[in-house]
């Protein structure tokens, strides 16, 4: 055997070696972290009525992730939307109390706000939803999309329009959670969360209640100004076939919120919202896709202070086809 055969045996032998295991199959196998990580791109729903690649939004959009609500800690939607550029968000008190938003030099009843799809502005008065009666837990993003949008969401998204997503199943199986807090101004928090997917079918139910003495926005008025609320949500969907997917959801807000009057007694609002929604979604194609909705929304609204009392009640119903 000359020297090129000895060094080419040799080449030969020690890339063998090192293709064998060591201690059995378990020394071939890749740790979790050598494995590279891939991020996916953030998409926006809102722009298109479709998902797209945040980079392709033509639109000026803000989006709060899942992430960025629990960093942020926040007990309420409303205290999420303060983070935005570009908007005011003013109340008068505490969560609960009178609630508005200013973007685009426009009042606050022009953004459009939509929860999981639903239109939920009081159909009587045409008022905005209080983020104030939102739970962020429950809450899965928020885009807010900026600018004239009436072709899409018609003539109140003249300032934009806030889309909020609530929280689905992700993954095969079942998870819940509890908690409870309690705090200053004799505050308590608690929820219930629970989702199972399995296969074709997935369930979403979450519960949330909030009770404080609160206090009083007004130097003059020493009483203080508490607020009560309990949202109830649950979404529910099934997969016919891989192209027909049918669902259904609700959510419901019952919050009563005081407030300071013209004298020394407070008043009281007493809001009740439902908002519910089920449709289809079919894949026809690649190219196609055709979804049907029906949607339905309730909003009473009882007021009384030093001038009496007043009550609104309003109801919508809508039907969507694309």
């Amino acid at each position: 055997m000359n020297q090129l055969q000895r060094n080419l045996f040799a080449t030969l032998a020690a890339t063998t070696a090192s293709l064998l295991p060591l201690n059995g199959d378990d020394s071939t196998a890749r740790n979790d972290a050598d494995l590279p990580l891939y991020v996916l791109d953030d998409y926006v729903v809102v722009a298109h009525t479709y998902a797209v690649p945040y980079v392709e939004v033509g639109s000026t959009v803000d989006l709060i992730t899942r992430e960025e609500l629990e960093l942020g800690q926040s007990a309420f939607v409303l205290d999420a939307l303060r983070e935005l550029p570009g908007i005011t968000v003013r109340n008068n008190g505490g969560p609960g109390s009178v609630f508005g938003i200013t973007t685009r030099g426009l009042n606050s009843n022009r953004p459009t706000v939509l929860i999981d799809g639903i239109e939920v502005s009081n159909p009587s008065s045409g008022e905005i939803i209080n983020a104030g009666f939102l739970f962020s837990n429950s809450v899965e993003r928020i885009e807010f999309l900026k600018g004239p949008q009436s072709s899409l969401y018609g003539a109140d998204a003249l300032a934009g329009v806030i889309s909020i997503e609530t929280r689905s199943p992700t993954e095969d199986g079942q998870s819940g959670s509890i908690s409870a807090g309690y705090g200053s101004n004799d505050t308590f928090e608690g929820s219930i969360d629970y989702s199972l997917q399995d296969g074709a079918f997935d369930l979403t139910l979450g519960v949330n209640y909030h009770s404080s003495d609160g206090y009083s926005a007004q130097t003059s008025n020493t009483e203080d100004d508490s607020y009560e609320n309990i949202n109830v949500s649950a979404k529910v969907g099934y997969e016919i076939t891989e192209t027909i997917r049918l669902y259904a959801l609700a959510y419901t807000i019952n919050a009563e919120t005081d407030f300071d009057g013209f004298s020394d007694p407070n008043g009281t609002s007493e809001e009740e919202q439902i908002f519910a929604k089920a449709g289809a979604n079919l894949d026809i194609s690649e190219d196609w896709q055709s979804q049907i909705s029906f949607e339905y929304t309730q909003t009473t609204l009882t007021s009384e202070d030093t001038f009496g009392v007043f009550s609104s009640e309003g109801e919508r119903y809508k039907t969507d086809w694309r």
